[in-house]
């Protein structure tokens, strides 16, 4: 996860251009891509952007020898930031919800404040 404050909507568009739309193509090509996903608060302005991977293995190759590539670009879009810079962060992920229901689903609470 890459993550920063832009100053307005047109920077973090800017940076989803950079990001997504240089990227993605690039990303695409690679073995367990499994997407990317954008998050961005309109109303503190906070940016996060998500690639993620469908096994450790392939997110550990990705790592290896392709990440430089992704690289260059979050270098240029941290010059978007408030501060220029962007922070990084590698999560192991597990989704609980109504898809496919299950034991997953069954152990959410009914309380969403809680999250």
């Amino acid at each position: 996860m890459a993550s920063c404050k832009v100053a307005s909507e047109d920077d973090a568009e800017k940076i989803d251009n950079i990001i997504i739309g240089k990227g993605l193509p690039k990303l695409k090509q690679l073995k367990g891509f499994a997407g990317i996903e954008r998050y961005f608060c309109k109303e503190h302005f906070d940016y996060r952007i998500i690639v993620t991977f469908d096994s450790l293995p392939n997110f550990k190759s990705y790592m290896e020898s392709h990440e430089k590539e992704m690289e260059e670009k979050f270098v240029e879009a941290a010059k978007l930031s408030t501060t220029s810079s962007m922070e990084f962060q590698n999560f192991v992920s597990d989704k609980y919800g109504s898809y496919g229901g299950g034991t997953a689903y069954d152990c959410l609470s009914d309380d969403f404040t809680a999250y």
